[in-house]
């Protein structure tokens, strides 16, 4: 495992594209995780779909709960008391930091159990049903229901990501 691999490539190009930052916070903020979201969208350029058989062994890994989660907490908290005292920006920084440190750790998990658990279609489905199919497989197996105009987005700009190996 290696946490520079074609996942994180592809997951900072894409979260780097106009408007996706947004549309991902927002998603995030309906429930979705930005990581899974990302995955979708390269496992279907790959010609992988993730079904929620394979949503369920992905995120099987207490990462994000244990580790992100409380972590995103924290800078959320230190982001408030920054307001009222300037001092802080330091610590909210390194927390800012820290919380990428784990995103990139995240992904490297999920690169190397994607990697596992299944092998690229032989068929030619299109990518972008492939990305819609995955991403509509997280989202049932999470139980959240975002915003369907956010995901098309979401897709669209993935569409126009270079591929990636």
């Amino acid at each position: 495992m290696t946490p520079e691999n074609p996942l994180w490539r592809y997951a900072l190009e894409l979260y780097a594209a106009p408007d996706i930052e947004s549309v991902c916070l927002q998603l995030q903020a309906q429930g979705a995780g930005v990581n899974a979201l990302l995955l979708a969208c390269w496992a279907g350029r790959q010609g992988v779909r993730l079904g929620t058989e394979q949503w369920s062994q992905l995120l099987a890994d207490p990462w994000r709960e244990q580790v992100l989660s409380p972590l995103r907490r924290l800078r959320y908290r230190v982001r408030e008391r920054r307001e009222q005292d300037p001092a802080l920006d330091a610590s909210y920084q390194a927390l800012k930091q820290a919380e990428l440190a784990c995103e990139q750790a995240e992904l490297m998990l999920l690169h190397d159990r994607v990697s596992k658990i299944s092998q690229p279609m032989t068929g030619q489905e299109p990518v972008a049903t492939l990305m819609g199919d995955n991403l509509a497989a997280y989202c049932d197996h999470e139980g959240v229901a975002p915003d369907a105009e956010l995901l098309d987005a979401l897709v669209r700009a993935a569409l126009h990501m270079p591929e990636t190996g």
